[in-house]
C-alpha cells in the first residue's frame, strides 16, 4: 500500500507563476490517488515566493539540485512518504502523465524509480540502458514501457518518481554532483546495487538546456558540465572513462562545424587530453 507522495519543485531564478511545473501540476494534481504533500524549493533569494499551500525553503545559498532533493528527501522520510517526485521548473504535467503515476502506484512494484519517456520534438532523450563495461556514453538503448531488470539504466530527473528507501541506501543524492550528472549518478548507483526500474505509460516534452548552446550554455555551465563527465565515469571504471574520451572526441569534431558550439571546442580539447 502507497502511503503518501513527496513532490519537490526546484525553481532557480524563476517566479512561482511563471513555473510550468507549479502550474500544470496544481492542474491535475488531485487526479492522484495517493496523499501527497508539496514542497517549493526556490534556490534564488533575491526572488520573492509567497506562502501557500506547500512547505517554502529559501536556503541562504544556492545548493543547487542535490542539496535540494536532499532537502526534499528528508521531509518525505520525516512525512513516512514512500515516494518522491522530483520537478524542475520547466516540466510539464499532464492528465496523461498523472494517470501513468496512478496506474504504476496500482501495481506495487518493488522498483527504485519509476520515470515517464522525455522527447524533444519527437527526438527520444530518456531512459536509456547501456552496458557497465562502455558507460553511459556509448551505444545506449531505448527503454520501453513496464518493468526493467537487470540492466544499467540513465534517466534525466525530471518527473522521476524515486523510492525514498533506496535513494536513503544510496546515501540520498551525491552533493559531488550538485547539478550536471546528477541523475546519471544517481541511477548509475541504483544499478550498481541491483535494483529495478519502471518506464512509465507516458510521454512528456522536455527541453534540454545543456543542448541548447545559443540561448543556454555558457562557458562556466560548459565546463561544470564536462568536469561532472569526467569526475563520474573516473568513477565507473577505465573502460567507461575511455568511451568518454571517444565522445569528447565526437564531441569536438561536431562543435568544429557548428558556429554556435565552436567556442566551447577548445574545452573540449583540453578534457579530452587531460588524464
Amino acid at each position: 500500500m502507497i502511503n503518501s507522495l513527496q513532490i519537490i519543485i526546484v525553481l532557480y531564478k524563476a517566479h512561482l507563476e511563471d513555473s510550468d511545473s507549479y502550474r500544470t501540476l496544481m492542474q491535475n494534481v488531485n487526479r492522484l490517488h495517493v496523499r501527497w504533500n508539496l514542497m517549493i524549493y526556490n534556490n534564488s533569494a533575491d526572488i520573492l515566493i509567497p506562502q501557500g499551500d506547500y512547505k517554502l525553503i529559501v536556503p541562504e545559498e544556492n545548493r543547487m539540485l542535490a542539496g535540494a532533493y536532499n532537502e526534499a528527501l528528508k521531509e518525505a522520510a520525516a512525512n513516512g512518504c514512500d515516494w518522491l517526485l522530483l520537478l524542475d521548473q520547466d516540466t510539464r504535467i499532464t492528465e496523461n502523465y498523472i494517470e501513468a503515476l496512478n496506474h504504476f502506484f496500482s501495481l506495487e512494484t518493488k522498483v527504485c524509480a519509476a520515470f515517464p519517456v522525455l522527447e524533444n520534438k519527437n527526438l527520444y532523450l530518456s531512459p536509456h540502458a547501456y552496458s557497465p563495461f562502455w558507460g553511459p556514453w556509448f551505444s545506449t538503448r531505448k527503454l520501453n514501457y513496464g518493468m526493467v531488470k537487470n540492466k544499467y539504466v540513465s534517466a534525466f530527473n525530471s518527473a522521476t518518481v524515486f523510492s525514498v528507501s533506496d535513494i536513503e541506501s544510496i546515501g540520498g543524492f551525491p552533493e559531488d554532483f550538485p547539478l550536471d550528472m546528477l541523475d546519471t549518478c544517481v541511477c548509475y548507483r541504483l544499478s550498481r546495487s541491483g535494483k529495478s526500474f519502471f518506464v512509465l505509460n507516458c510521454v512528456l516534452q522536455h527541453d534540454l538546456s545543456v543542448q541548447d548552446y545559443e540561448h543556454n550554455m555558457n562557458k562556466t555551465r560548459y565546463l561544470s558540465l564536462i568536469q561532472a563527465e569526467n569526475r563520474l565515469a573516473l568513477q565507473m571504471g577505465i573502460t567507461v572513462y575511455m568511451s568518454l574520451k571517444m565522445r569528447l572526441l565526437l564531441r569536438f569534431v561536431k562543435q568544429l562545424f557548428v558556429p554556435s558550439k565552436r567556442a566551447y571546442s577548445i574545452d573540449t580539447l583540453k578534457y579530452l587530453f587531460s588524464k
